[in-house]
């Protein structure tokens, strides 16, 4: 099964609010769903959710699920990469492998009571 989130994003909360939608049709339908008559938003998804809002979101987002995990998982894959390429850099770098103090490990500080 295809799901498809909208998601509201309202002026004053950091956190946007999630509709669930089985088809791409009422997804983009309730993207675009007007002002009602007595001036109130109302929204329902496909899993039992109802929205009403005083006020017009200040975005809405819509979303094929499936995609959104695809991309998530191709950062994740670069994410990474960049740390192996990381790591690999860190071994040729003379001040994170120890080199400068004669192959031992580097101490930021003295050991206890070598003071």
């Amino acid at each position: 099964m295809k799901l498809y989130t909208l998601n509201l994003i309202l002026g004053d909360s950091p956190n946007p609010l999630r509709l669930v939608f089985s088809s791409e049709e009422r997804a983009k339908a309730a993207a675009i769903h007007p002002i009602g008559m007595d001036g109130a938003l109302v929204f329902h998804d496909d899993f039992g959710v109802e929205i009403r809002l005083k006020k017009e979101p200040v975005a809405r987002g819509l979303c094929d699920v499936a995609e959104e995990l695809n991309g998530n998982i191709e950062i994740s894959l670069l994410q990474a990469r960049a740390q192996m390429k990381a790591q690999q850099k860190a071994k040729s770098d003379p001040t994170l492998n120890g080199s400068l103090t004669g192959g031992g490990s580097l101490l930021p500080f003295p050991p206890r009571g070598a003071a």
